[in-house]
Parts: C-alpha cells; structure tokens; sequence
C-alpha cells in the first residue's frame, strides 16, 4: 500500500474505535473495547467482504458503508 493516501478517523464519532485506511485496498481498526464492536460508517474501501487477519472475522463494506 506504499504510495496510497492515509486518511484516519474515529468511525461514528467513536472515541473507542480508530481506522486508518490505506486509499481503497485496506485498512487498520483498532479498537479499545473487549468484543464484538458493530460499526456503521462511511468508508475509502472498496465493495467487498474483509477478512481481519489477527482474529479471522470478516466484516463488510456496502455502498462505500463498514
């Protein structure tokens, strides 16, 4: 992803949550909860399924939405 334009943000507002996105090919949620942590947010990322690859979870994007 070198080259690509790094843009973070607190998804919702959510002080609990940082992304940092790569341009559209991928990014980093960090998150400073135990759990599951539902998000509803825009996005850089491209449609398509994601995979976590620290636990193995996927999570979504929609309609430029996580």
């Amino acid at each position: 992803m070198v080259g690509e334009l790094e843009y973070i943000h607190n998804p919702n507002g959510d002080e609990q949550v940082a992304m940092i996105e790569r341009g559209s090919k991928g990014a980093v949620l960090v998150t400073l909860v135990s759990g599951d942590k539902y998000l509803d947010s825009e996005t850089n990322l491209a449609d398509g399924t994601y995979t976590d690859q620290v636990s193995g979870r996927q999570f979504n994007v929609y309609n430029k939405e996580v």
